[in-house]
């Protein structure tokens, strides 16, 4: 307008209060009779001569947890004429701490910065016009704190920290060293100095320690690209999230989490490492606070993309599996040392005997402590990045299947192995062979089996068909048979597996191309039934083996390969 009012300040100062100081608070004369413009600074419980203000000085604070709130008034008799407020002298404002303009009048809320200093408006009658000042953040920095045991933890920041370099995030908390790692397909692990939210990383400590770090509280979405196989990605929201807030984007199309892995962008299960006792990986559908876990990806360009909402569920249930379209055995390893709960096998109306990425989940990176139990299945002929799956689920079949179950331990000791038969239908058998002690055990009668680790180990897992004859009978082979050896090509150890059908005296041996003969597996006498045989070949050299049965009138030979 033609008028202004330039004397109104706002300041702080430590020998102010934030109520009345009589050495700082300027008092406002009241406004001409007419032709008038006037700002000023209300305060009737200050309970002065005056309640109106032109200067409001009040003490420091700490601009990233609180607000100071400067409520001002515009009072005037100019209508329909344009009112700017200007906030001014900008060289001494630090606009970076926030500064906020609120119109009480129509609600609308401006960021004041050096390019935007001002607010205008138009009186529609005469009178007074009310206005906030919000000097500090529009929402003010929030503190997270949570307790983390010593070892391998894996995790992700549930704020938008004010500084992502870890120095400024946990320095002030970790009393000894500690070491942070994030993880490239390309290179592994790396170690980082840096940490921002949505990626996964990987914290070592040597000793229990509580974090806690300030920091903005996210209400957008947070997007992360992903690499073709291993990601570690974290909840970046302060509160669990599902599965069901997360979307994956390729191109110009953005499927949620179920569709991307129907369409095979994805794999249908993230791991989450317990810091528990040695540590161990679960499966989960939920992203808890703090919580870093790994996603597999089966294809490239992807984005993953977490969005904000409220959603608390627990971990992964066997959906897909425990149901009457098929059924699922879950593998449990426990030792003193660590365990391993995330393997699983079965058969499902909707999977098929190749990779499925609904039912077939890849195996994730051992912890970097170097300290590991793990098992898992092999499948190289899937054409995936990685060999190892923690689940193995195939199409039903009325013949018999054999898993090929892997056990690698970074200490040797005594391992556990236990199972949860989940649905199985009675006319379903399930063999465990240990092929080192050549035991055979029945699943569906004992629950676990207790072996003495020594080196890496294969255990073949038969799922065959019973039938209403006596059950010693469907242990006994209808015919002979000599099975390829499994793993094939081997180094050093192979597991060779035979069918007989009657008792006799069994020979299996193996001999080099030139027909000389290099071991004797098996010389004796044996009844009916399924058997396997290990051989350790760390004697011999690379190459192509035959070996051969003989038993009555039968015999086949088969060819090998090792790989040194």
């Amino acid at each position: 307008t033609n008028f202004s009012d330039n004397d109104n300040y706002i300041g702080t100062s430590f020998d102010a209060s934030d109520g009345y100081d009589i050495d700082k608070d300027i008092p406002e004369p009241p406004p001409p009779a007419t032709d008038y413009i006037q700002l000023y600074f209300p305060h009737p419980e200050w309970e002065q001569a005056w309640e109106n203000f032109s200067t409001d000085i009040r003490y420091p604070f700490d601009l990233l947890y609180y607000q100071k709130i400067w409520d001002f008034s515009v009072t005037t008799d100019q209508i329909d004429e344009i009112h700017t407020i200007e906030v001014s002298p900008k060289s001494v404002i630090n606009f970076s701490n926030g500064i906020y303009l609120k119109d009480m009048s129509t609600g609308d809320v401006i960021q004041l910065s050096n390019s935007t200093n001002t607010y205008s408006f138009t009186p529609a009658a005469e009178g007074v016009y009310n206005f906030r000042l919000l000097v500090g953040r529009l929402y003010p920095v929030q503190e997270i704190i949570q307790d983390f045991n010593a070892g391998w933890n894996m995790i992700g920041l549930p704020l938008q920290p004010l500084s992502n370099y870890i120095d400024d995030l946990f320095t002030d908390d970790i009393v000894n060293v500690s070491y942070f790692y994030k993880y490239s397909g390309n290179i592994g692990y790396d170690g980082t100095d840096y940490m921002y939210q949505g990626q996964g990383y990987w914290m070592g400590l040597l000793t229990n320690e509580t974090l806690d770090f300030i920091g903005d509280s996210i209400t957008s979405t947070v997007s992360m690209e992903l690499m073709n196989g291993n990601n570690l990605i974290s909840n970046p929201f302060k509160y669990s999230i599902s599965k069901d807030n997360l979307t994956l984007s390729k191109q110009s199309t953005t499927l949620s989490y179920d569709d991307a892995v129907l369409n095979s962008w994805i794999s249908g299960v993230m791991h989450h490492w317990k810091n528990e006792g040695g540590g161990v990986y679960i499966s989960t559908d939920t992203l808890g606070l703090w919580w870093g876990a790994w996603l597999y990806t089966l294809t490239d360009g992807i984005m993953v993309n977490f969005n904000p909402g409220i959603i608390e569920k627990g971990f992964v249930s066997n959906i897909n599996a425990v149901s009457e379209s098929g059924w699922l055995v879950r593998l449990n390893l426990s030792s003193d040392w660590g365990e391993d709960i995330s393997s699983a096998l079965g058969m499902n109306n909707e999977a098929n005997n190749d990779f499925d990425p609904q039912f077939d989940y890849p195996e994730p990176p051992t912890s970097p402590s170097g300290k590991y139990l793990t098992g898992y299945f092999i499948h190289d002929d899937w054409n995936v990045l990685g060999p190892k799956f923690d689940r193995d689920i195939k199409a039903p079949a009325e013949e018999s299947i054999t898993w090929y179950y892997t056990i690698k331990s970074s200490i040797n000791g005594s391992i556990t192995l236990s199972w949860e038969n989940i649905y199985v239908p009675e006319s379903i058998s399930l063999i465990l062979h240990d092929p080192f002690m050549n035991l055979d055990i029945d699943m569906k009668s004992i629950m676990q089996y207790e072996f003495n680790y020594q080196e890496e180990i294969v255990f073949e897992i038969t799922k065959r068909i019973t039938t209403s004859i006596d059950d010693d009978e469907e242990l006994i082979p209808k015919e002979y048979g000599l099975s390829q050896n499994y793993p094939n090509p081997f180094n050093p150890v192979t597991t060779i597996k035979y069918q007989i059908p009657k008792d006799g005296k069994v020979c299996l041996t193996i001999y080099s191309l030139n027909g000389q003969l290099v071991k004797t597996l098996v010389n004796e006498n044996q009844i009916a039934g399924y058997y396997s045989v290990k051989w350790d070949a760390s004697k011999v050299g690379s190459g192509t083996y035959l070996y051969r049965i003989s038993i009555g009138g039968y015999s086949d030979v088969k060819k090998c390969i090792i790989i040194k």
